[in-house]
């Protein structure tokens, strides 16, 4: 049975989520969804439920969920905390690219640079033309690049160049075009 309201819903899913429980954790967030899904705080709930993802290593599932508190809940105060921990998690993406694209033995040691362009897509596509747009859309040329996908790698950098024309990260794109 859920808390007696959703209040305490979310603070024993998020108290179960601080003891490393994670797995009751997303349950008790589940139970929120069921019987509190219209409450005030739902958008506070799919933020937990995007932060116990990111622990459990469920990185793809965390940035989805991320990207559905977005979606659903644009005016929400965890706007931008969300964004940013899109944007963490594209960054973790890119560092496992990176640490597996110097093993020669491994399989498919691209994809986590594709998993990482979608994740910095969707930063760029919920708040276009600000400087960590910018970023973003030059992290995803850098993961075509590191895919060998030089045309697509290009286009990004070419996209940081005219739309983020005063943007620090110009420089560095149009050094990548260069490449």
């Amino acid at each position: 049975m859920p808390k007696e309201t959703a209040e305490l819903q979310l603070e024993y899913a998020r108290t179960l989520m601080l003891e490393g429980d994670y797995r009751k954790a997303m349950r008790e967030s589940d139970k929120f969804v069921e019987y509190y899904g219209n409450d005030p705080l739902a958008d506070e709930n799919l933020y937990l439920r995007g932060e116990i993802q990111m622990k459990r290593n469920d990185l793809m599932t965390a940035a989805k969920s991320f990207q559905q508190l977005i979606a659903a809940h644009p005016d929400t105060e965890r706007y931008h905390d969300a964004i940013a921990k899109q944007y963490e998690i594209g960054d973790m993406y890119y560092a496992k690219g990176e640490r597996l694209s110097t093993k020669h033995f491994r399989l498919f040691p691209k994809r986590p640079f594709k998993r990482a362009a979608e994740v910095y897509t969707m930063v760029v596509d919920n708040q276009p033309f600000t400087p960590e747009a910018a970023e973003a859309q030059y992290k995803v040329g850098l993961c075509h690049y590191a895919r060998k996908e030089y045309i697509d790698a290009a286009f990004e950098y070419q996209r940081v160049v005219e739309d983020y024309a005063a943007s620090d990260w110009v420089n560095d794109a149009s050094y990548g075009l260069a490449l």
